[in-house]
């Protein structure tokens, strides 16, 4: 499936994810275990070290929920999300690849044993030095000197250049979380065991291998409006990274100044699904369009809303397409030919080099190259016979710089594409984009807050919003032509609408790490544990022990005071998952492993019978005001996650207590005290009024 890259201009916010102490220290234990670790938070990364074994997660606000803060390590393909209160538990979720990531609560309970203690509540955080960047995207970095034809680079022997800016791996850097305010610079081209590291002032930056106690491997932010300077730790803040006048292939550490060459600006590359695209170049303007005809043959025709005038590009290598035509279908694709210089439609050849295109940036716009005819030819039009587009030969002509501009697919409910929120009767504009993606994905855009991003689903007159990490929401909507009207679920009206914007412009997709294999192992299986459940209440307790697999297998259990009652629970043992990843242009493969925790097979919810009140006969002397009937009734306790895998072992475990400890009544599973009445043995209530 085709993949695309859309350049986004990086707007640096102050994500409204809860605040974050300078520097805090946690220790992470397991009730009734000698499992302990130790969790380090800043503003930037969560760092927990077991066993002298440190995992690193970045700051990563998508996956922020309420009262939780998250962390993800694309690494570790884990996200974890931190209780704000830095008490209690906290939430773990897989990064599979698919869709949202499923959270299950830690076994670990949080204590707070040193740093910073947490703001009053109200306390605006401060903001971030340098400010976040997306440290799960890659970025391009240009400068105001040399402008946005050049762009920052590593070759394969690590030393930099600004060199001419194209949609290749080695101008393509990304931003690893090392500190607060402070990252490395891994280059994709060369992975992440090298960063870029600086020298003394008047020097030249290179590739070195990465260290993670060298200063002069991390890199801070400072916002100059919509541009950063660079600086580097190990220099101070006097000094940034700046590029010679004299030579414009050389950057180098200068004085800190407001040079242009100090001015830098990083152009975001967003992973997004296949689009359908209209292709017109600057020669001929938006007034005509590349289009094909049944028999093949290509043109460009007057623009029209026409099938024939869509088109799709298919990743067919690291850096090169196929193109496709929607009214012809996939069955065909546009192919050059070194007899005829006029592009036609073919059947789809896979093993055809004269079917492969590459997409070379050109500003704003793109020129078109065939694999066959390498680069000295570009996809262009006749000047004579400007209906006939023609290979010519690569030269800096007007015809030659073509705009790709994403059109929304009807078939998709009509609700694909790009909108802007807009204020009923005013029409004035509420600040938020909405985008689209052909797969139903979106992601909202707006000032000051947060992007959101998730799912959508149009279903008859409903929308519905899944965001992830976030609660759905729903609304009654009327479509029209680029127009969306939305109502409350009960029929009233919301006050804005949206509309629809012009298209987005198109940046391929890069040569990124290729998955080759990947291969799941279990670990030993764990034998089943015998566990007794002790009541030390001196109320009756009613434990629901819930099977995560098979809720239908879960137990009801009643508990006296001072009993205890045998369960025996089944153990995940966990897994390994070995991937094997093909490095681009290196040729190099990089073997990952990674531990995939054991899954959380039960939770125990734990109510306790209260009295609600208490009959006594005092009708006659002889009653002597002895009790009737005592009338109790289940009040939650609390919910206890049940250790996952060799973190349970056989014992008593006093379950009132474990429960309380979790601080949650209102997250217990709920029940029907009818379904209970004949589960035994239960306890006498009149002793606790005697």
């Amino acid at each position: 499936m085709f993949q695309r890259l859309l350049a986004l201009s990086v707007m640096l916010l102050i994500a409204d994810g809860g605040f974050v102490a300078a520097q805090e220290r946690f220790e992470l234990a397991v009730p009734l275990s000698s499992t302990k670790s130790t969790a380090d938070l800043t503003a930037a990364t969560l760092t927990i070290t077991n066993n002298g074994k440190a995992s690193v997660y970045s700051r990563d606000a998508k996956y922020d929920a309420p009262g939780f803060v998250a962390y993800s390590s694309t690494t570790l393909r884990q996200v974890i999300r931190w209780p704000n209160k830095g008490s209690g538990t906290m939430q773990i979720g897989t990064l599979t690849g698919f869709g949202a990531p499923l959270f299950r609560p830690s076994q670990m309970q949080i204590t707070r044993v040193g740093g910073t203690p947490p703001p009053p509540p109200g306390t605006v955080p401060p903001p971030l030095p340098g400010g976040p960047v997306d440290i799960n995207r890659s970025y391009r970095l240009t400068n105001g000197h040399l402008g946005p034809g050049r762009s920052l680079a590593s070759d394969p022997g690590g030393i930099t250049g600004m060199n001419f800016t194209g949609d290749i791996d080695s101008q393509s850097w990304q931003f690893v979380a090392a500190g607060p305010g402070t990252y490395r610079l891994i280059n994709v081209a060369l992975g992440n065991k090298f960063s870029l590291t600086s020298g003394a002032i008047g020097s030249q930056p290179t590739m070195q291998l990465t260290d993670q106690t060298s200063k002069a491997q991390l890199w801070r932010l400072t916002p100059q409006g919509t541009t950063f300077q660079l600086t580097n730790e190990a220099l101070g803040p006097g000094a940034a990274l700046d590029t010679d006048s004299a030579a414009p292939n050389t950057p180098f550490m200068a004085a800190s100044s407001n040079a242009t060459g100090q001015s830098w600006t990083l152009t975001k590359l967003e992973i997004e699904p296949t689009s359908r695209y209209r292709l017109t170049n600057e020669f001929l303007k938006a007034g005509r369009s590349l289009g094909a005809h049944a028999s093949g043959a290509t043109e460009m025709a007057t623009t029209g809303q026409l099938d024939s005038q869509l088109w799709q590009f298919v990743l067919a290598g690291p850096q090169s397409y196929r193109i496709t035509n929607v009214a012809l279908g996939d069955k065909f694709s546009l192919a050059a030919s070194t007899v005829d210089p006029r592009p036609t439609m073919k059947p789809t050849d896979i093993t055809s080099n004269t079917q492969l295109w590459r997409i070379v940036s050109e500003g704003t716009t793109f020129r078109l190259i065939n694999e066959a005819l390498g680069p000295g030819f570009s996809l262009d039009n006749d000047g004579t016979a400007p209906n006939d587009p023609v290979m010519a030969p690569t030269g800096k002509l007007t015809g030659q710089f073509w705009t790709l501009t994403e059109l929304p697919d009807p078939a998709r409910g009509g609700i694909v594409g790009s909108w802007e929120s807009l204020q009923v009767g005013t029409n004035q504009p509420q600040g938020a984009r909405i985008d689209i993606q052909n797969d139903l994905s979106f992601r909202i855009t707006e000032p000051g807050n947060p992007d959101r991003v998730g799912t959508v689903q149009l279903v008859g007159d409903r929308l519905i919003f899944s965001y992830f990490g976030g609660t759905p929401d729903q609304f009654r909507v009327t479509l029209v032509p680029n127009r969306v009207d939305f109502q409350t679920m009960s029929g009233i009206p919301t006050g804005y609408y949206w509309q629809r914007t012009n298209g987005r412009p198109f940046t391929p997709v890069p040569a990124l790490p290729r998955l080759v294999s990947r291969e799941v192992i279990p670990n030993p299986p764990l034998e089943p544990v015998t566990v007794a459940l002790q009541n030390t209440h001196s109320n009756e307790l009613w434990v629901l022990v819930t099977d995560l697999r098979d809720p239908k297998q879960s137990m009801r259990l009643k508990i006296p005071p001072d009993v205890s009652t045998n369960v025996i629970l089944d153990r995940d043992a966990g897994a390994r998952v070995i991937e094997t990843w093909r490095i681009p242009l290196t040729g190099i493969e990089e073997v990952r492993e990674v531990e995939v925790p054991p899954a959380l097979l039960y939770d125990m919810s734990v109510y306790e019978i209260a009295v609600l009140s208490v009959v006594r006969d005092r009708t006659t002397n002889r009653g002597g005001g002895r009790i009737n009937n005592v009338i109790g009734a289940p009040k939650s306790v609390g919910l206890y996650p049940v250790p996952p895998g060799n973190h349970l072992l056989d014992g008593t475990l006093d379950i009132y207590a474990a429960a309380k400890r979790e601080e949650n009544t209102g997250a217990v599973r709920r029940i029907d005290p009818k379904k209970w009445e004949d589960v035994g043995p239960k306890g006498d209530l009149e002793s606790l009024v005697r």
